[in-house]
């Protein structure tokens, strides 16, 4: 049965007209609670990404940014409807091998080892991999060796909680649970590192499979109690915010290159303002995603329905509780051929505008957030999904001030905030500056729709607990920003993937039997004084769910992603320190350090992970992300605002600005421009589901398709706010069915006066001759409440020379939707968590 709990998701636009008093920075306070703090997300092909390849086309980076959303997708779908099983003591996840899109930088342990983790909104556990090492994927950071740390706290051997993830490729994390210092770098010069203390993770000593060498794990910003977030309840009142700069491979956009997106907390996590949008966050029968209710979708005004057919096949009747949306920063869009392709020049300012209408908020994308250029086409990035799930990915979300409140009780803390660094920016060590554009657009595609598939697989199948055999899926690079986070006491610096799909948050630790390669050196539980293994029997083991106990009273995590990647370690609780920002012209960033926070120490990590990056920061919605474990401090609210990102261009705008996440007080979205949305929440809770009503193109409103699996259902009739699409930090583009995509695109295909031109790499279906373009149409989404009109920059996109695409993609016909980053650029996006609402204010979030 879905639990009918309400939280805020907020969005806040602010446009360069708009009047940035609307926001206001503090200095972070050092007394009794944070006054928020914000972090960098580094987008995944940024030029301060790890990941970043000056040699990738930008119409390849699109591409794989599409992969990775599809993949998502997946997870999403199976981790819903196939709930984990627990038998003989074994635990096997299936989770996307690159969860997301963006990169947290954060040090673990004390003194504080550097390194990168994948942010995930959509996972709960943070690990990261772990020396001793047994057997681990390479990574380039050095493993966190918990010995070196003292702040490490591992139970000995008769009080160790261990963890067993294996994940549906093969891939696989073991190790100990334990707690840890984690330390982030503010992005104000005003406050010192954020050191969270007892930070809860998974240390991996045995992990293998298809992780990428630049991150060492991930932090779970799911909504559970183990995710990164809900352990810094306490002080960030369960807010937390983010802002996604346009990925400079899918829109125009005039900032520099070493700009980053933006995750903040606390009180700096507050999206307020005369524009916030707010839609309420639904919590499902599991707490992991961020759900969200979509109403409809409007495509240049004409309204359309959207229905989810996995909410259809339920049999309540308050669908508007269910979420038929999760909201995602890690997804982006998918590998095959875009349907909705035109030649750019042909449809140069005819992009119709397209709204997504959520519960209470009607969020309208920019032409960036729906149409990508590809090579010498322009295609449509939202796109149908192969599953019945929708996700509200990252591209989508791009350059709007998303937050989140989790918020269920009252605190006195003031907030944070930190910074998201995305992937593909200058301030990434992902950053590659040989690759090119149009491959870093490509590269986004591909992202987006392997982690659609993922989210896709998580929705449909659940994993259910039967014995002591655990089997879920999650994404192993869940998002497009990082946060640099330091760990343990004394705390150790790295990077982690922040993630809204994700909700545990786990690096790489040491001793690790194996692990992938990591720049950082590993986090070292043993040499950190506030690190501390959590035991088999204890609330805190219980609320990771996917664990195991093997060595006697040692709860540990096993997580196995879809190629073969994998972490394994221990489920610990140690202290995360963050750099909390305060403003941009402020010389000094207080630390906030957050102590207990539950996560992954993974001991046994390989695969596909990358080396700059050491795990990940779980944002989802279930009890063990790190919103739900700050929940206590930040009240359930978080949100954020995302910078443009603009893959085609160079970046023209300061290199040091970046994306901030705001948590607590910080996260309010307020003012008579705020849009607001109810989040549904659903199964799986890791995910934020919104309700999409319609999308209206150029004054054109389209009623929003529900998926097939959801027409199915006896309650179909009830027409409800069901939750039909996930928003998503971690993916690019917005992703949506392929009934309802296919009439979007014929509505984009009748309202644009321009020679469409054909994607030659097939990413894009929908690409104009850029010159042959004067105005796209305006598209609104409308959401249950919420009206959000997106910014050209959202939609449609130069992706090559003279070829223009949307950026709304086609999820296939059981697609899961998902309102991605690009969409929620330049929008303050605000998650209420307690009163189950997220709102949308457009904000320049370059001056956020």
């Amino acid at each position: 049965m879905n639990s009918k709990v309400f939280f805020l998701l907020s969005i806040l636009a602010f446009l360069a007209f708009s009047q940035l008093a609307l926001v206001s920075c503090r200095k972070a306070k050092t007394n009794h609670g944070l006054d928020g703090f914000t972090l960098d997300l580094i987008y995944w092909d940024s030029p301060l990404s790890p990941y970043y390849n000056p040699f990738i086309t930008p119409s390849q980076h699109l591409r794989d940014a599409f992969q990775r959303s599809f993949s998502r997708v997946s997870f999403f779908t199976k981790a819903s409807i196939h709930p984990t099983t627990l038998v003989n003591h074994t635990i096997q996840s299936d989770i996307i091998p690159e969860p997301g899109d963006y990169l947290m930088k954060i040090f673990i342990g004390t003194p504080p080892m550097k390194t990168y983790a994948s942010l995930d909104t959509g996972s709960d556990l943070t690990w990261v991999q772990c020396k001793p090492c047994t057997h681990c994927y390479k990574q380039i950071l050095p493993l966190f060796d918990p010995r070196k740390s003292s702040t490490d706290k591992t139970c000995d051997k008769k009080n160790v909680c261990e963890y067993e993830v294996q994940y549906g490729d093969g891939s696989y994390s073991n190790g100990d649970v334990a707690s840890e210092t984690f330390t982030f770098d503010s992005t104000s010069k005003k406050v010192d590192n954020i050191s969270i203390p007892h930070v809860i993770f998974g240390c991996g000593h045995s992990n293998d499979g298809t992780f990428s060498n630049r991150t060492a794990g991930i932090v779970g910003l799911a909504d559970s109690k183990i995710s990164f977030i809900n352990q810094l309840d306490k002080q960030i009142k369960g807010k937390f915010s983010y802002c996604l700069v346009p990925n400079n491979d899918l829109s125009p956009s005039s900032h520099p290159p070493n700009t980053t997106s933006k995750i903040n907390f606390g009180s700096k996590a507050v999206v307020s303002g005369p524009n916030v949008l707010t839609t309420p966050i639904i919590q499902r029968d599991t707490d992991i995603f961020y759900y969200l209710y979509l109403e409809s979708v409007s495509v240049g005004g004409k309204k359309l329905e959207f229905k989810s057919p996995q909410l259809m096949n339920s049999s309540s009747t308050a669908n508007e509780d269910l979420g038929n949306i999760i909201i995602d920063s890690g997804s982006t869009i998918e590998h095959g051929p875009l349907p909705i392709c035109y030649e750019t020049k042909s449809i140069v300012n005819k992009i119709p505008k397209i709204v997504f209408h959520f519960k209470d908020a009607d969020i309208e994308l920019l032409p960036m957030n729906t149409f990508a250029k590809v090579d010498d086409l322009s295609c449509f990035s939202i796109v149908k999904g192969y599953s019945d799930f929708a996700i509200y990915g990252n591209l989508q979300q791009m350059n709007f001030l998303i937050g989140y409140d989790l918020a269920k009780t009252n605190h006195d803390l003031d907030g944070f905030t930190l910074d998201l660094i995305h992937r593909d920016s200058p301030l990434s060590p992902y950053y590659n500056p040989s690759i090119t554009p149009s491959q870093r657009l490509r590269d986004a595609c591909h992202r987006s729709f392997s982690r659609a598939s993922f989210f896709t697989k998580a929705s449909i199948h659940p994993t259910t607990p039967f014995k002591h055999n655990i089997q879920s899926d999650i994404v192993p690079i869940p998002a497009e920003y990082l946060m640099k986070i330091s760990i343990g006491t004394p705390p150790r610096e790295t990077f982690a993937i922040a993630d809204t799909g994700s909700d545990l948050t786990w690096i790489q630790c040491k001793p690790c039997t194996e692990c992938f390669d990591q720049i950082f050196p590993l986090f070292n539980p043993r040499k950190s004084s506030t690190y501390k293994i959590i035991g088999c029997h204890s609330k805190q083991c219980e609320e990771v769910g996917e664990t195991v106990c093997v060595r006697k009273n040692v709860c540990q995590y096993e997580m196995h992603y879809g190629d073969n990647s994998y972490s394994v370690g221990d489920i610990a609780s140690e202290t995360f320190t963050f750099a909390s920002t305060t403003s941009k012209t402020n010389k000094k960033v207080d630390n906030i350090s957050i102590p207990q926070v539950i996560f992954g120490c993974g001991h046994d990590n390989g695969g596909t992970f990358n080396n700059f990056t050491s795990g990940i920061v779980g944002l989802g919605g279930s009890k063990v992300s790190f919103i739900k474990q700050l929940d206590k401090q930040i009240k359930g609210k978080f949100s954020y605002c995302l910078i443009p990102m603009d893959l085609s261009l160079p970046f023209s705008f300061d290199p040091n600005i970046t994306s901030k996440i705001n948590f607590g007080p910080k996260a309010v979205v307020s003012g008579p421009n705020v849009l607001t949305t109810p989040i549904i929440r659903k199964y799986p809770d890791t995910f934020y589901y919104l309700n999409l009503k319609s999308v209206s193109v150029g004054g054109k409103k389209l009623k929003y398709f529900k998926s097939s699996q959801l027409m199915s259902s006896s309650t179909a009739a009830a027409d409800k706010d069901l939750g039909n699409i996930i928003i998503d930090s971690g993916t690019t583009l917005t992703i949506v069915p392929e009934e309802f995509y296919k009439k979007l695109e014929s509505t984009l295909v009748e309202k644009i006066k321009g020679k469409r031109k054909k994607d030659p790499s097939d990413y894009f279906p929908l690409c104009y001759e850029t010159k042959s373009v004067v105005n796209f149409p305006k598209i609104v989404f409308h959401f249950t409440d919420a009206d959000v009109e997106l910014l050209p920059m959202s939609t449609f996109a130069e992706v090559d020379e003279n070829l223009t695409c949307l950026l709304i993609a086609n999820g296939g016909v059981d697609g899961l939707a998902i309102y991605g980053n690009l969409a929620q650029m330049n929008f303050l996006v605000g998650y209420d968590l307690v009163n189950h609402k997220l709102s949308f204010l457009p904000t320049d979030c370059t001056k956020h």
